[in-house]
């Protein structure tokens, strides 16, 4: 099968036929049939042209056409609808003409569609149209009547704001799954300029161009010279806009009369100063020159010489040389508009003079001689070389800001944005007002737009181009030579920005990028020697008008092109394996995919590894010989590391899933080592426990037969976690397993792996109650981040630090601790989401709860998604803690009470502990043996509580009867959970039952509950707990008899 030749683009489609035809021919005969069909099938030729259209079939008693194809055309549907409206009031003038002529009135029916369209180029210079919107406006004329013309509800949404409609509903049409809505055109709008289009649509408020209104009014304000302002910038810029606010903000409510220009009209003589006349003049549209003239006449007699207007009204008949004509004519309008100047003191207004006609060039030129005043808009090609500073001013507008951008959206669509969604936006729109409302056009219109947490969100790619927009971008690429659009055809599919090296060796030639920068607003060039487009949607317009086969080829080209230069080392693996998986080339994309994963990793670009080795994954699912066991490792280690770091422990467990029983088939590799024991440390943190120690086990023993110490040092790190956790082990053998890691760290230069075993090293001590050693600790991991410039070591110190603080009830130095580790942490990644739970437990003590709480629930719910359990449990006792301190007793109780039973089915020792800590003290308050309040710092926020429900007050009533049994029971449960029988949880559990003690009267019992507590509360620098045992103390006669054995041999 051959490849096409040819493009996609946005195509408006007019189709239309002569009702009755067969019949006709049976009443009028063949010849006068042919006579009849000729001329109509004539005059809807010359009609299409006038507008742009290409006519191309006229088989049978039809037309089809197509606007914006095989050359783009500005305004494509509006320009179908005017020519179908054009057509249609033709024809039925002529219909009285026709019927004597050829014997019947002929009447015809139409049908417009709009939308994507395949335009093939056939050998003969012809084309053919292929695509829906062909078929779509064929069904349509079947369906409309005698002179009615039906449009699809695409062609009345690209040109709404100039078109009378009237709706027709949905309706079913054959070789269409889903009913098409439609519409009947009534008329069009009529319109002086192209301004006129978004002023009927409806204009939002004028955004950020204040300055530039300011300068526009001074320069006409009473008094001040007359000058001639070029107000240039880009399509879309807001130059019109200006003109628009200028005429309705104009100093002395001078009147501003506004000629055209066109691109279909630049051999249309002085046509912009016959706008300007017709105007002042207050004629019709389809006014002629001498009409015009008369009534301005009639208006100001003595505006010009009866006799120079009738020259200028004559025909050419070869009386004076064509130049001196001309200057003749010229030297009339000047007269006319100066003498019109000094009679109504206007302003005259020239649009869009990129397209302005040679004639109305030289007029304007002169203007300042003359002393009238004149506005022109243009994009910055225009050659204003004419114009003088101190006669002219040039207001040269910038692209609006990102929060402008934002505005015009917001009032566009009648709400808030999302962040995401602003943010498209105005990468989209790179701040082109017309270009950000199209967008906002396209996304209201193709339903891609929903109710987001922020504000409004969008669904889909990013990809978003109206057809308004395609054929105003692809008008200016249609203008280049073949070679040249090929030229930006492959460079568009490089992307938006594009080396010339490699684009000249995807292209086979030299690509002269050069010479199409000289027109200007296509590409552009940075001051590192790169190419890129210069507006995104100029890129997306041209990749988006590549056929399929094309685009391969294309992507196939600059695929080899990369892989040619330079060596593997320096090579973009991610632009390679994107080009090759453009190019259907999943053999040479999958490799490079992988390269490109480990390339993201080690900038810590988490999300986007975890895309890329998805989609790799698939490919090998399908295929696995698309890649060897060597490849296969590094996609396996590259994901789950990347998962690990984000700490998304379901989605690891997963993935491994999948790459473990292949990596096992292969047997014993350093891959496999850190594949399993990353699926170990995972399940530690979903709550399996024995799953997590049997799989580090396992590896350990492999490990250690394989003589790889590295795969046996982090098995052992798998395991410090998991004993950490569970207290399976005595805090002697974690130490062991850390001391036996860091050798082998050093050895292999593994950062990642020495800041692992003293975190949890630090870890097993905080959670046994050895505080002092668990910050000796963290000040080793703050030396070796300072030793190796290492800024995530810096961040598993501040962890270290701040879990430390938070267990000694220190919520101001935990959150200071914490906050180097956040300015660390990368988002979305599991460092960022400790860093945010550690902060959020110190503002539990700290904020009013109200403004936590969201906050909290929102990490609880991520941290569930996750399946990250120890957050989770972390997160929700500290739930917990915030509904006591906002004083909810029954919420708060509730809530602790629930999450004992979830820690001791899953395992967790520490959590567990802590569970039933929290609730003996809650028990002490209650019982009034302790008062939480009265220790807390001077300076520590107090905030007013909420007066107490029903339900709170029947849980305090119910409590204080049992408080200081049931909390004898909860703390005696904590000291069973603390094996070691030291350390500050044994301490504080030993406080808590001196004083249940003391309140019973159990002096001896009490005595050696406090002592005992207050001794090892001083050896750990637990100086708010000390200070607890202390004041228990007084008042206990034996206190002063019996000096403590173990505080004499700890000093």
């Amino acid at each position: 099968m051959t490849t096409p030749e040819g493009d996609t683009r946005w195509t408006a489609i007019l189709s239309t036929d002569m009702v009755g035809f067969t019949e006709m021919s049976h009443e009028i005969g063949q010849e006068q049939i042919y006579g009849l069909l000729s001329y109509a099938l004539g005059v809807a030729t010359e009609i299409v042209e006038a507008h742009g259209g290409h006519v191309i079939d006229t088989a049978g008693d039809g037309l089809l056409a197509a606007f914006g194809a095989p050359r783009a055309l500005e305004n494509a549907c509006l320009q179908c609808c005017r020519a179908a409206e054009a057509f249609r009031q033709r024809m039925m003038s002529e219909v009285d003409d026709l019927q004597v002529q050829f014997g019947v009135r002929p009447a015809f029916r139409t049908g417009l569609g709009g939308g994507n369209t395949m335009i093939a180029h056939l050998d003969n210079g012809g084309i053919k149209v292929v695509g829906l919107p062909v078929n779509k406006a064929a069904r349509l004329q079947a369906m409309a009547g005698p002179n009615e013309i039906i449009l699809s509800e695409t062609i009345r949404r690209e040109a709404e704001a100039l078109l009378r409609t009237t709706d027709r509903g949905e309706v079913e049409i054959k070789g269409f799954a889903e009913p098409v809505h439609i519409h009947a055109l009534d008329g069009l709008v009529e319109t002086a300029t192209r301004f006129d289009e978004p002023r009927q649509r409806g204009l939002v408020g004028l955004v950020s161009r204040e300055a530039e209104l300011a300068a526009l009014l001074a320069t006409f304000a009473p008094g001040a010279p007359s000058r001639v302002t070029l107000i240039s910038g880009v399509a879309g810029i807001g130059k019109s806009r200006l003109v628009h606010e200028f005429q309705q903000q104009v100093p002395g409510k001078r009147p501003v009369y506004v000629g055209q220009c066109a691109p279909d009209q630049l051999s249309r003589a002085y046509g912009p100063v016959f706008d300007v006349l017709r105007q002042a003049s207050g004629s019709p549209d389809d006014a002629d020159t001498r009409a015009v003239l008369a009534r301005l006449i009639n208006r100001h007699p003595g505006l010009c010489d009866p006799g120079d207007m009738e020259r200028f009204l004559a025909p050419t008949d070869g009386e004076l040389p064509q130049n001196d004509r001309a200057l003749r004519d010229r030297a009339f309008l000047l007269q006319v508009l100066a003498e019109l100047n000094k009679a109504e003191a206007c302003i005259f207004v020239v649009e869009d003079a990129h397209w302005i006609d040679s004639a109305t060039a030289g007029l304007i030129a002169t203007l300042p001689a003359i002393g009238t005043p004149l506005i022109l808009t243009s994009r910055p090609e225009f050659d204003a070389s004419w114009m003088t500073p101190n006669e002219s001013l040039r207001i040269d507008l910038t692209p609006l800001r990102e929060g402008d951008i934002r505005r015009i959206a917001e009032d566009a669509l009648g709400g808030d944005l999302s962040q995401s969604l602003a943010d498209l936006i105005a990468e989209k729109s790179e701040g082109v007002p017309l270009v950000a409302e199209e967008l906002v056009r396209a996304l209201r219109y193709d339903d891609r737009l929903v109710e987001g947490a922020d504000g409004l969100d969008y669904r889909g790619d990013g990809t978003l181009l109206t057809g308004n927009l395609e054929q105003l971008v692809l008008s200016r690429i249609d203008r280049l030579s073949d070679q040249q659009r090929a030229t930006l055809q492959t460079a568009s599919a490089i992307g938006r920005d594009f080396s010339e090296d490699v684009l000249s060796a995807a292209l086979g030639r030299d690509s002269a990028i050069a010479t199409i920068a000289a027109e200007p607003g296509l590409v552009e060039q940075s001051a590192t020697g790169q190419w890129r487009f210069a507006h995104a949607l100029i890129r997306d317009a041209v990749y988006g008008s590549l056929l399929g086969s094309h685009r391969k080829a294309a992507h196939a080209r600059i695929a080899g092109a990369i892989e040619g230069q330079g060596g593997a080392a320096s090579r973009d693996w991610a632009l390679l394996a994107e080009h090759f998986m453009k190019a259907d080339n999943p053999e040479k994309a999958v490799p490079a995919m992988i390269r490109a994963a480990a390339g993201d990793l080690n900038v810590y670009a988490l999300g986007q590894v975890d895309r890329t080795l998805e989609q790799a994954m698939q490919y090998v699912e399908i295929d696995p010989d698309i890649v060897d066991q060597d490849q296969f490792r590094d996609l396996a280690v590259t994901w789950l590391r990347a998962i690990d770091q984000m700490g998304d422990f379901g989605r690891l467990t997963a993935v491994s899933d999948r790459v473990l029983p292949r990596l096992e088939r292969a047997g014993y590799s350093p891959a496999l080592s850190i594949a399993r024991t990353l699926t170990a440390i995972s399940l530690t943190h979903t709550r399996d426990y024995e799953g997590a120690e049997a799989l580090a086990l396992a590896t350990l023993r492999d490990a250690e037969d394989q003589s790889d110490p590295w795969g046996a040092a982090w098995a052992k790190v798998a395991l410090m976690r998991t004993y950490e956790e569970t207290g399976w082990q005595p805090c002697a053998v974690v130490e062991r397993l850390a001391a036996e890691i860091q050798p082998v760290a050093e050895a292999t230069d593994d950062r990642h792996l020495a800041m692992a075993s003293l975190y949890l090293l630090s870890a097993i001590y905080r959670s046994t109650g050895y505080r002092l050693k668990a910050l000796d600790v963290a000040d080793q991991i703050v030396t070796f981040a300072e030793t190796h410039d290492d800024r995530r070591a810096t961040a598993y110190a501040a962890w270290a630090r701040a879990l430390v603080h938070s267990t000694d009830g220190n919520p101001e130095l935990s959150l200071s601790t914490v906050q180097p580790a956040r300015r660390e942490a990368l988002p979305h990644t599991a460092d960022e989401t400790v860093s945010r739970g550690i902060k959020l437990f110190a503002q539990t003590f700290l904020l009013p709860p109200d403004e936590v709480r969201p906050k909290l629930l929102d990490l609880i719910a991520e941290t569930r998604r996750l399946r990250d359990y120890n957050l989770v449990h972390s997160m929700e006792w500290t739930r917990s803690v915030l509904e006591l301190k906002a004083g909810h007793l029954a919420l708060g109780w509730k809530l602790v009470t629930q999450l004992i039973p979830k820690a001791e089915v899953a395992g967790h020792a520490g959590m567990t502990r802590q569970c039933f800590m929290m609730r003996g003290e809650l028990l002490l308050t209650i019982a009034g043996l302790i008062d939480p309040e009265s220790e807390a710092p001077p300076d520590r926020p107090r905030f007013a509580r909420g007066k107490p429900g029903l339900a709170d007050i029947a849980t305090f009533l119910k409590l204080k009867l049992i408080a200081k049994r049931q909390a004898a029971r909860d703390l005696n449960r904590c000291l069973e959970l603390t094996l070691t029988k030291d350390g500050i949880h044994y301490a504080r559990a030993r406080i808590g039952l001196g004083l249940i003690a003391k309140a019973r009267g159990q002096t001896s019992e009490a005595i050696d509950h406090l002592t005992t507590g207050l001794d090892i509360a001083r050896a750990e620098g637990m100086e708010l707990l000390s200070q607890r045992a202390a004041r228990a103390l007084t008042g206990l006669t034996e206190a002063s008899d019996q000096p403590s054995a173990r505080s004499s041999s700890r000093s």
